[in-house]
């Protein structure tokens, strides 16, 4: 009922919750190859997860998980799972800058090589596939090579509307 009525809050108030990915490839001796961003779908889950927060149902120490998959299927805010899931790791740096929220992952020359269809935070859950409260979910096409290193830069930010 306590989610219920903090959805309507954050509703009536215009509250809005955006997230934005950047894909950032550098090459072994850490130079910047390229930057993408994109935009990404917040889950029911992820508005439901960050409503939990308010009331402290979850501890200080949550662990958050990259997960990337081959799936192709549109995200929309009903997501809990990936469609094909098939790699995870666990976050490598967590801060917060006012109202957004930057969680970082780092791919390394041997990890994660290939091509990539789908991906999500997991916060919560454990390096198991499905484990977790899907905060956000994107569907875009990246592939990575053994030569380079791929920082996943996941920025979620809150504001206030009219």
């Amino acid at each position: 009922m306590l989610f219920l009525i903090l959805k309507e809050v954050l509703h009536i108030e215009g509250i809005a919750v955006k997230g934005e990915w950047d894909f950032i490839y550098s090459d072994l001796q850490g130079n910047e190859i390229e930057r993408i961003t994109k935009t990404n779908i917040i889950t029911q889950t992820g508005l439901d997860f960050i409503a939990s927060l308010l009331i402290n149902q979850y501890t200080n120490d949550i662990p958050f998980y990259l997960a990337m998959g081959k799936g192709t299927e549109e995200a929309t805010r009903q997501d809990t799972q990936l469609e094909d899931e098939q790699f995870r790791k666990i976050i490598a740096s967590q801060n917060r800058q006012g109202s957004m929220i930057r969680l970082r992952f780092f791919l390394l020359q041997n990890e994660a090589n290939g091509d990539w269809e789908e991906y999500g935070i997991f916060a919560a859950g454990t390096e198991n596939e499905g484990s977790g409260e899907m905060i956000n979910r994107l569907v875009t096409p990246v592939s990575k090579a053994n030569n380079t290193v791929l920082t996943v830069e996941v920025r979620i930010t809150l504001s206030g509307g009219d």
